[in-house]
């Protein structure tokens, strides 16, 4: 039995060496890809923060602030379900004591609220609105895109001829004829935002002029080609 199995063995062994085929050469390349596009949309981020000895005093003092701050951006015509409560927070103050244990001396309240526009000539207006409400918290302004469809297409459509590109400089480089695609991966795409860091929020407050740039949508893919003999 053990001979005969032995037979087999060596039998197949021939058989499946023939079928196994050799790996065929092939190259892999990363693409990049890259789109602009104006923005049509903005948000400003602003909040107070107040301390108080009770933290019901230290929330109420915020509170004031923010009402007034809220009703003088509505009427500038912005809409209640463009703004939202983006942060809330309230902690407390400690003393620290040599060898003993830290003492609370009061409460800290902080709160932020995010406004969306779509009509940019408004930022402006808004930052110093609210500043001059009351509120001391300026955390930043971002501009979007509302739609980036069409940006992520044609920045994914030039990712793929910046693969092809380099492909084709390796096969011939290589001295080889480019074949066909045998593997494609796609990479999420990015969107890079022009911001306005909470420092720069403070000039922008004293009515230093506000642009809005432009948003920058990339992407990328991994494509394997083979390469032909």
């Amino acid at each position: 039995m053990r001979q005969l199995a032995l037979l087999l063995m060596a039998l197949l062994l021939p058989v499946a060496a023939t079928a196994q085929e050799e790996p065929r050469p092939a190259v892999l390349v990363l693409g990049e890809g890259e789109v602009s596009g104006q923005p049509d949309r903005a948000q400003v981020t602003f909040g107070a923060i107040a301390q108080a000895q009770e933290a019901s005093a230290a929330q109420a003092q915020v509170n004031r602030i923010l009402n007034a701050a809220v009703a003088a951006v509505r009427k500038l015509g912005v809409p209640s379900d463009a703004l939202q409560t983006a942060t809330l927070s309230l902690d407390p103050v400690y003393e620290h004591r040599d060898r003993r244990e830290p003492l609370i001396v009061g409460y800290r309240a902080s709160t932020t609220i995010a406004v969306e526009l779509t009509d940019l000539d408004r930022v402006g207006p808004v930052i110093d609105t609210v500043m001059a409400s009351g509120a001391n918290r300026l955390d930043g302004l971002r501009f979007t895109l509302r739609d980036d469809r069409a940006q992520k297409q044609e920045a994914l459509r030039r990712a793929v001829a910046d693969a092809r590109a380099k492909a084709e400089a390796i096969a011939a480089s290589l001295d080889r004829p480019l074949g066909p695609v045998v593997l494609v991966e796609e990479s999420q795409a990015g969107i890079i935002e022009p911001r306005l860091t909470a420092a720069r929020m403070e000039m922008a407050g004293t009515g230093a002029p506000i642009h809005a740039g432009t948003v920058r949508v990339t992407a990328s893919v991994r494509i394997r080609y083979r390469l032909n003999d």
